[in-house]
């Protein structure tokens, strides 16, 4: 088995070599829980952020990392969605569309949404690389980080990330539908006596 090429991981304005850059089209959109107001560009910008995000999905690493959750268990269709309005509520630059603040935000979901917790540790692997262990303490540093940029508003709408889809609605990303047997909350209770 051959471990990722480690990628550097700690938020900064520095792009890595998945970050696509993109020109500004002018389409409508939706507010999906970016903080603050705005007007005709913040329609802009949503497109742009949008565009961004799926471009940075398309780099091969990720496809990779991608290909490696055939049940969706840490990656479906709402956990991507999420990602991108934490991407948003953190502000992000789109320089900042990097895939190590993405796997920072996808486990940020994760923790957020998912019951089990051996499943989500795959993410360390692709994130931190080869000698990940020694660098998992860091990465949940900068995941707090992240969340603290978002202004701890990690609660996402099922709403909200369907909204997210329906501006792509025929992207590949949001066909990542987890089967029923993978999904809903995972809980052990008691037998009563």
């Amino acid at each position: 088995v051959t471990l990722p090429h480690p990628t550097p991981y700690e938020m900064s304005d520095a792009p890595d070599s998945a970050m696509v850059p993109m020109a500004a089209t002018q389409v409508e959109l939706g507010g999906w829980s970016h903080q603050g107001g705005g007007g005709g560009s913040l329609h802009s910008c949503q497109y742009q952020e949008l565009q961004v995000f799926l471009n940075l999905l398309e780099h091969n690493f990720l496809q990779e990392f991608l290909s490696k959750d055939p049940c969706f268990q840490i990656s479906d269709k709402y956990l991507l969605a999420m990602v991108l309005v934490y991407f948003r509520r953190a502000n992000l630059k789109l320089s900042e569309y990097t895939r190590s603040n993405l796997f920072l935000a996808l486990y940020l979901a994760n923790d957020m949404e998912e019951d089990l917790e051996d499943p989500k540790c795959v993410i360390f692997p692709w994130a931190l690389g080869k000698h990940w262990r020694h660098q998992v303490v860091d990465f949940l540093h900068q995941r707090d980080k992240l969340w603290a940029r978002m202004g701890f508003r990690a609660v996402v709408s099922r709403q909200c990330c369907e909204e997210v889809m329906a501006k792509e609605p025929s992207h590949w990303a949001w066909t990542r539908e987890r089967h029923p047997h993978h999904g809903g909350a995972q809980r052990s209770c008691p037998k009563a006596l």
